[in-house]
């Protein structure tokens, strides 16, 4: 018989490792440009600072003998506030809120993305929502002892190793992909190191959880929300069973 899977509880850390949280809302169908003016309109008293995205690509022109050319696209709007901390993404199918730090917590963060699709929701065609997602870029500063060697293994529950080819470790990347405990909803976490060192006499790491659901999405604004709760939990059990007690200790 499988032993029923328990969460862990995730205390409030009194120093974060965050770096950016993002809270994404994905749409069926594409919303006009003339509405996601209105959308970048309605939200501009927070996010004084505008500016339009613009996607490139490659196209292939048969009629010149298959002559590549650049062709650009507007695709939306970038908002930000005055200080930079908080960002809008606005895309034809997608809103995306981000905060960098300092992280004011959960509840203030996923307040402003709510409003922010609030505001979505009343200019938008009421389309159907195809992808929630939830993400944490944590940056994690480890010390480097005396030896000059960090043991990945005191601080990381998941690693890669070089010993199979008698060499040092240089540099890694690690993602990984896996339903999780909680039904309808996809994790991918990934870790690598940060070069060069932010901070002196350590060596960084990036812990970047992104929890994620493509079903069973409700359309109803407090059940949204109620689900949007469920990711950060998620991304919270993920976090503490992807890292040791003596990483914690570094930012408790």
């Amino acid at each position: 018989m499988n032993a029923v899977y328990e969460p862990r509880p995730s205390p409030a850390y009194a120093h974060a490792p965050i770096t950016e949280a993002v809270i994404e809302v994905r749409v069926d169908h594409d919303v006009e440009d003339k509405a996601l003016k209105k959308i970048a309109a309605k939200l501009k008293p927070h996010y004084t600072m505008s500016s339009p995205r613009r996607e490139i690509g490659f196209l292939i022109d048969n009629t010149t003998g298959g002559d590549i050319k650049i062709a650009e696209d507007s695709t939306g709007y970038r908002l930000a506030s005055e200080d930079q901390a908080d960002i809008v993404l606005l895309t034809k199918r997608h809103l995306t809120t981000a905060r960098l730090p300092p992280y004011p917590g959960w509840e203030e963060f996923s307040e402003q993305a709510r409003k922010n699709w609030e505001a979505w929701s009343k200019i938008a065609p009421k389309y159907s929502i195809i992808r929630l997602g939830v993400r944490f870029i944590n940056r994690i500063d480890i010390p480097v002892p005396s030896n000059g060697k960090v043991n990945l293994d005191q601080y990381f529950t998941f690693q890669p190793r070089s010993d199979q080819f008698e060499k040092t470790l240089q540099s890694y990347l690690v993602q990984v992909r896996f339903e999780t405990f909680a039904p309808n909803w996809v994790a991918t976490i990934t870790s690598a190191p940060v070069h060069p060192h932010p901070v002196p006499d350590a060596m960084s790491f990036i812990l970047d959880i992104d929890v994620s659901r493509e079903m069973e999405i409700p359309m109803h604004a407090k059940k949204l929300w109620a689900t949007i709760d469920e990711a950060r939990n998620v991304k919270n059990d993920l976090f503490e069973r992807a890292l040791t007690e003596k990483t914690k200790d570094l930012f408790r």
